[in-house]
C-alpha cells in the first residue's frame, strides 16, 4: 500500500490482469458450450440419408419378367452413417398384397458425408404380375430399430423398361413399425 492507503500501480495492474484472464477464460468456455449446443440444435450431428428408388422392368417371355430395383443412398448430412440390417420386401398388388419375396437382407454399409452408394437388385416375376410395391428399410446402427424406409408402387402393365423414381425416407431416428 502506498502512503495514502491505496494500492500501487504495479499491484493494481497485476490484479486487473488476473481478473481479465479469468473473465476471458469464462467467456471462452461459455462460447464453446453455446457453439456445441447450437451445433446439436441445428441437427448437424444427426445422420441424414436421402433414399431414391429407380424401378424398371423387362419382359423375358409371356411367363416371366424381371423387375430391377436400383436404390440410391446419399449421405446428405455431416456425419458418417453406418447402415446395418437393410431389407427389401417386394409385394404383388392384389387385394391381399401378396408378398413376392422373403426379406432380402442387405449388406452393412458405411457412407461418409457427401458420398452415395448404389444398391442394384433384380427380381424374377411371373408374367401375370401387373403391379408391385417395393419397401426398403435401412437401419441406422447408432440407433437400433431406427432408420430410413421408403415405399414405391410400380405398374408393370406398361411398356418394357419404363422407369419410376421415388425419393424420400423417414426422418432420422424414427423407429420402424414392425410388420
Amino acid at each position: 500500500m502506498g502512503p495514502s492507503g491505496g494500492v500501487g500501480p504495479a499491484a493494481f495492474t497485476s490484479r486487473l490482469k488476473a481478473w481479465l484472464d479469468l473473465i476471458q477464460g469464462g467467456a471462452t468456455i461459455a462460447a464453446l458450450i453455446l457453439a456445441g449446443w447450437w451445433f446439436v440444435r441445428q441437427g448437424e450431428a444427426r445422420p441424414r440419408l436421402n433414399v431414391q428408388h429407380h424401378l424398371a422392368h423387362r419382359r423375358v417371355s409371356h411367363l416371366k419378367q424381371i423387375l430391377v430395383l436400383d436404390a440410391t443412398l446419399s449421405n446428405i448430412g455431416n456425419v458418417p452413417i453406418e447402415l446395418r440390417r437393410g431389407k427389401v420386401r417386394l409385394y404383388e398388388i392384389t387385394p391381399e398384397d401378396k408378398r413376392i419375396t422373403e426379406d432380402d437382407e442387405l449388406d452393412d454399409e458405411l457412407i461418409d458425408p457427401g458420398e452415395t452408394e448404389q444398391l442394384y437388385k433384380e427380381y424374377p416375376l411371373d408374367g401375370d404380375v401387373t403391379s408391385v410395391r417395393v419397401d426398403t428399410f435401412f437401419e441406422n446402427s447408432a440407433t437400433p430399430g431406427a432408420g430410413w424406409e421408403l415405399t414405391t408402387f410400380y405398374d408393370l402393365g406398361s411398356k418394357d423398361a419404363e422407369t419410376s423414381v421415388t425419393r424420400g425416407g423417414t426422418p432420422p431416428g424414427r423407429k420402424r413399425k414392425t410388420r
